[in-house]
């Protein structure tokens, strides 16, 4: 059985950093976000088949309330295999959060990101390769982890509040 992760403590609500690292980096900030929110952790990876190239990943996005997808920069826009499994899990997410680790420019990689999830993202950050490498994005990261834990914390209280009495 699949342990319950928690944000903050507050609720117990399944989260998901999903991600997809060419280079290493991506998957750096990936973990060092798992490890600070303590979620699961999913790496999309390229298969192929014949004529096509489909991502693969384990965990099914449906199954999280809240999902974090991360991808390297790629021509000014986010990685084919992250943009595949935003499109594969359209619909899928209850609510997502995303990032982006580039060495030039990220352009708009976030708006692309939210436009193939068809989901307004709770949260969303850069992180700068150069400073991966050279492990400064400490205060970047704590950032992140503090809006993504607040911006998250106060969807599920509107959920609750809404939420129809059962029984009524």
């Amino acid at each position: 059985m699949e342990k319950i992760r928690s944000i903050s403590g507050l609720l117990s609500r399944k989260v998901l950093v999903a991600y997809y690292s060419k280079g290493g980096n991506t998957r750096t900030v990936a973990e060092r976000l798992s490890k600070s929110l303590d979620t699961d952790l999913d790496e999309i990876k390229l298969g192929s088949t014949k004529g096509s190239t489909k991502v693969k990943f384990v965990k099914d996005p449906s199954e999280y309330d809240l999902v974090i997808v991360g991808t390297p920069v790629n021509g000014f826009k986010p990685s084919k295999p992250v943009t595949e499994y935003l499109m594969m899990n359209r619909g899928k997410f209850r609510e997502i959060a995303t990032y982006a680790t580039y060495s030039l420019w990220p352009a708009g990689t976030l708006d692309k990101m939210t436009e193939f999830a068809s989901k307004q993202p709770i949260a969303s950050a850069t992180f700068k390769s150069r400073e991966i490498k050279l492990d400064q994005i400490d205060g970047k990261l704590s950032a992140y982890v503090e809006s993504v834990k607040k911006r998250f914390k106060r969807t599920n209280s509107a959920r609750v509040e809404t939420s129809p009495i059962r029984g009524e």
